[in-house]
């Protein structure tokens, strides 16, 4: 439960820094677009929804999607240092893979589906399934092998891969509408997709895949090919390795 309400509180962290650097922000460029009393200005006017859609993919494919990806390899390396081939072998490592599929869903959905409710629903399926097989993964992992400090934060990043791309297609589709643009009326890939996006989708996808492959290769190997490691079979060094994380 504690490593649990650790993880919370830096996901619940890691969202107060966003939020505080958007208001900042805002705040900032309200006092540079400040007009002198006395003259009438005509509001600016907002950007096109076709605009703001194109923005939001740029940030998810060139910001969002290598973030998350540098927090799964970096966790990758607490876990090989806390020794999970023999605490929680190779059962946590199908989760690590699991939920890595379902993170990637949303962002995947944004960047090469058209925004409708049915890209949205998908988008939505995978947030909660990534939050209920994060939790069943914590619940496993916390009883055989601590969970130090730093895996935790690289928790509290990976949570924000599949909630952010929601937040931004939920946000596109309602300026679409506002707009009057009819919506697309089932799933449908996108027709202007950028090739430097399709790039960026298959290296992470790769960097992140062949990493948690590797741990589930030496998870079996080290236990006989059995998903859960028999604990009496050889003592786990990660009480050191702990100390040091």
């Amino acid at each position: 439960m504690k490593g649990q309400f650790t993880t919370t509180l830096s996901a619940l962290a890691l969202s107060a820094v966003a939020v505080s650097a958007v208001a900042v922000g805002a705040g900032v460029l309200g006092k540079r677009r400040q007009r002198p009393a006395g003259r009438a200005y005509p509001p600016a006017p907002a950007p096109p929804a076709e605009a703001l859609d194109r923005a939001m993919r740029d940030v998810v494919a060139y910001g969002l999607l290598p973030v998350g990806a540098i927090a799964g390899l970096a966790d990758w390396l607490v876990h090989r240092k806390m020794d999970i081939q023999h605490t929680a072998g190779a059962k946590e490592s199908v989760m690590h893979i699991v939920m890595s599929g379902q993170a990637a869903m949303p962002g995947l959905a944004l960047l090469l589906l058209e925004t409708n409710p049915h890209s949205l629903a998908l988008m939505a399926a995978g947030l909660l399934s990534h939050e209920a097989t994060m939790m069943a993964d914590l619940r496993y992992a916390i009883a055989r092998r601590p969970v130090p400090p730093v895996e935790q934060k690289m928790h509290g990043i990976q949570n924000m891969v599949p909630a952010v791309p929601l937040a931004m297609a939920a946000a596109s589709y309602l300026a679409r509408r506002r707009e009057g643009i009819e919506p697309e009326p089932a799933l449908c890939f996108r027709r202007d997709i950028p090739p430097a996006h399709l790039a960026v989708i298959a290296a992470t996808m790769l960097l992140d895949g062949a990493a948690y492959a590797v741990e589930l290769a030496e998870g079996l190997r080290e236990n006989g090919g059995r998903l859960v490691p028999d604990r009496r079979e050889k003592q786990p060094v990660w009480q050191a390795a702990a100390l040091e994380l």
